[in-house]
Formats: C-alpha cells, sequence, structure tokens
C-alpha cells in the first residue's frame, strides 16, 4: 500500500494536464479563434477525457490496496488530492481576465470503483459521517430527478446513483443503519435515489379520513429498502403528528406546557401502513423475494413495540402493518420524546438558576468594590 500511495504523487502532473479546457463563449465570438480552432478544442478534450479515465485506473487498483489493508484515512486523503488535481482551480490560479468569458466547468469526479472502495473501507472502520462527506463532495452539486435519457454510464445522474447505492449498502452491512438512513435521505432529496412513499392518485375530500400510507420498494436491494422503510416511517408517520408543536419556542414554561399537551391530547393514528415488496420476479431464485423476509424481520426486530405485519388477501407481493400497531410504536415514542424533553428543561432550569446566583453574586461584589 506504500508503493501505491507514493506512486500517486507521480501521476499529479499528468492528472493536471488532462483539465479539460473551458469552450469558447458568446463574448468571443469576435476573438482570433476560428471555427477549425473550435473544433480541434473539442477533440483535444475528448482526448484529455480519455486519458484521465485512464489514469483513473491507477487510482482504482490504490484505493482496492488501501481498502483490504484497512487505511481508510489514507483513502481519503487520497480521493481528495484526485479531486485538486482534475480540477481547475477557479478561485485563484487561473487568469482573472479569461474567467470572464469562461463557462463554469462542472466539478471532475474521481474513478467510480475508487470511491466505492474508499467508501467500503471507512464503513468497515465505524465512521459513517465521513462516508457522508464524501459521497456529497464526489457527487455533483447540481440535483438530479430521475431524467429519463440516462443511458450513458459516465452521466453525473448514473454515477451518483451507483455511488449512493453502494456507500447505503456497505454501511448497512457494518450493521450502521443510521448513517445509512442520513445517507438515503440525502440521495432522495438530491433525486438519485427514490421516495419509497407511493402519491395516492385520487386523495379524499374529507382531510379526516385518509388513505392508507402505501410504500413501494420494487426496484430496491435490501439495503436501500431497510433504509428507506425506515426513513419513511419516520417521516410520514412519526414527524408528521408533531408538527402543531414545532413552534420554535423560546422559554422553559412554553415548552413544559407543549410536553403536556402532547401527554393529555395524543393524536391517534387510524391508517393502516401497505408495503409492497413484490413476489420476488426478478430475484435470482424465481417466486423467492428477498425484500419480504428482511422487511418483517425489521420491522419486528428494530422497531420498539414491533411492528407487525400480515399479507395482503390475494397480493403476495405486500404486506400490511395494523393501525394499532403503528399507533402504539407512535404512542410509546412520544411519551419517551416528553420525558426526554422534561429531563432536558429542568436540565436548563437548574443551569438557569445557577446562573442568575451567579450574576447576582457578581453585582453584589461590584457593589461593594465601588462602595
Amino acid at each position: 500500500w506504500r508503493v501505491c500511495l507514493g506512486t500517486l504523487q507521480f501521476l499529479r502532473p499528468y492528472v493536471e494536464a488532462t483539465r479539460i479546457d473551458p469552450p469558447i463563449t458568446n463574448a468571443d465570438k469576435n476573438s482570433p479563434y476560428s471555427i477549425y480552432q473550435q473544433s480541434q478544442l473539442v477533440v483535444v478534450n475528448k482526448q484529455k477525457e480519455k486519458s484521465y479515465n485512464n489514469l483513473g485506473i491507477a487510482l482504482k487498483s490504490a484505493l482496492l490496496c488501501l481498502e483490504k489493508c484497512g487505511h481508510y484515512a489514507w483513502a481519503i486523503r487520497a480521493i481528495d488530492d484526485w479531486i485538486e488535481w482534475s480540477n481547475h482551480d477557479n478561485n485563484g490560479n487561473s487568469d482573472e481576465s479569461n474567467n470572464k468569458h469562461q463557462h463554469r466547468q462542472p466539478r471532475r469526479v474521481p474513478n467510480k470503483e475508487a470511491v466505492i472502495a474508499a467508501c467500503r473501507v471507512i464503513a468497515q472502520r465505524g465512521h459513517g459521517r465521513q462516508v457522508l462527506d464524501l459521497v456529497q463532495k464526489v457527487t455533483t452539486t447540481t440535483d438530479h430527478h430521475h431524467p429519463d435519457d440516462t443511458d450513458d454510464e459516465n452521466d453525473d445522474y448514473t454515477y451518483g446513483r451507483e455511488v449512493y447505492s453502494q456507500a447505503i449498502t456497505a454501511l448497512y452491512k457494518e450493521g450502521n443503519y443510521d448513517s445509512a438512513d442520513e445517507l438515503y435521505a440525502s440521495s432522495v432529496e438530491r433525486g438519485y435515489l427514490p421516495w419509497a412513499v407511493a402519491t395516492t392518485d385520487s386523495p379524499h375530500e374529507n382531510d379526516e379520513i385518509l388513505s392508507d400510507l402505501k410504500l413501494d420498494l420494487h426496484g430496491m436491494t435490501i439495503a436501500i429498502a431497510h433504509s428507506a422503510v425506515r426513513v419513511a416511517l419516520q417521516r410520514e408517520i412519526q414527524l408528521p403528528n408533531h408538527d402543531s408543536n414545532n413552534n420554535n419556542t423560546t422559554t422553559m414554561s412554553n415548552q413544559t406546557t407543549t410536553i403536556f399537551q402532547e401527554q393529555e391530547e395524543p393524536k391517534r393514528w387510524s391508517r393502516q401502513v401497505t408495503i409492497v415488496t413484490g413476489r420476488g420476479m426478478n430475484s435470482n431464485k424465481h417466486l423467492r423475494p428477498v425484500l419480504r423476509p428482511e422487511v418483517q424481520r425489521m420491522l419486528l426486530e428494530e422497531f420498539y413495540p414491533p411492528l407487525s405485519t400480515f399479507s395482503m388477501s390475494g397480493n403476495m407481493g405486500a404486506l400490511q402493518i395494523p393501525a394499532e400497531d403503528v399507533d402504539a410504536w407512535l404512542s410509546f415514542h412520544t411519551q419517551q420524546r416528553g420525558k426526554k424533553m422534561l429531563m432536558l428543561a429542568g436540565v436548563l432550569r437548574d443551569v438557569s438558576s445557577v446562573g442568575s446566583r451567579l450574576k447576582r453574586s457578581l453585582e453584589g461584589r461590584s457593589f461593594r468594590g465601588e462602595r
């Protein structure tokens, strides 16, 4: 691994030489560049991109070696260096007069397999937050919303989707479910992975009559489906019941009043939750679903109180969670949240009283000093 890491430094000038030259903008139509020169610029950039992809194989080999040896810190450093070498520094090193007429170049990303190897080794060492930071660093800043023209394997959407998927899988295999959930939520927000909650085509006119909550896991791997169910249940069931209480109260008395209101008048959950897992038509073992048993295990082992499930009549590819179980789970967490808030209020009250006594003591000493 020392040889791999040291050799990467010798590749720096070659990686920097593959930086893409910006195209000619409308402001430069009257510049000395001719149509022939502009076409040559396109050819040169294609050659640079090909060379950059070939150099990325070296980064991939080095990161696989670092993964094998468990050196996650050096893996992060190698990715950071590669990003720095392969992109123009628009803040300092480039000529300001030329930047006025240049397109803002999209940030080039490292080799996909190298990034995934780095995510795996970081996840193995238990650093879920650094996996999230790395994925967000290498994916483009532009949000994507499942475009239809994603046939090119090298486009930004496919790159980001694969990196997010493999990073979530790495965290799932290491049992770091909270970080995997956070990464899944980030991927949904940026449009790389689908949101599990299915929208209803015909909502009820009466607000008091709500349709069942439906989660669609078609096309998801076990790891992504695991995070999708956890995040969806937390957001769609637990959080909306507390919207009326998220009013940014500033005093402890208001916080305490809000807590007691939650305990005295809890909101009841009356909707069944339907989880579409599929019948295993596309699984490796035909008609042997893999998502269904994993979802059932998760709801029984990772949720407290456990959430039981039953099969829908006439549809073996879907599970239902009774509304009573969901309500019991929601009520339990509401009570736990109230207890935590009461404990926090007590701590803040003690801190406030200590601060008041200290302030009065200092004011008394100041008054005596003046006398």
